[in-house]
This record gives structure tokens, sequence and C-alpha cells, in this order.
């Protein structure tokens, strides 16, 4: 019994481990993806708050 639990962990963590290795490369590629996404947001969001500022004094 003990014994199957053992196995069962060690194949567990071999498992996680290439998961883990796997997905690596992918992790980095998807952090400067979410980077890229995220600055465009913010570039977007500061644009159009000055666009607002500017409808904003030419509305008044």
């Amino acid at each position: 019994m003990e014994s199957n639990m053992k196995v069962m962990l060690k194949s567990k963590l071999k498992a996680e481990v290439s998961k883990k290795t796997s997905v690596m490369p992918l992790s980095k590629v998807s952090k400067l993806s979410i980077l890229s996404t995220v600055s465009t947001v913010s570039n977007l969001f500061s644009n159009s708050v000055n666009f607002n500022a500017f409808l904003f004094q030419w509305w008044h």
C-alpha cells in the first residue's frame, strides 16, 4: 500500500515537473503578450482620458 502511494506521488511529481518545464517558454511569451496588452490598454485609456478632457474643455 505504502509503495503504491510513493509511486503515485513520484508520477505526480514527474507530471508536475514536465508540465512546468513545457510551460516555461510559453509563460515567458504570455508574460510578454500580457505586458504589451496592458501597455496598449493603458495607452488607449490615457488617450481616451485626454480626449475626454479635450471634449470637456470644448463643451464648456
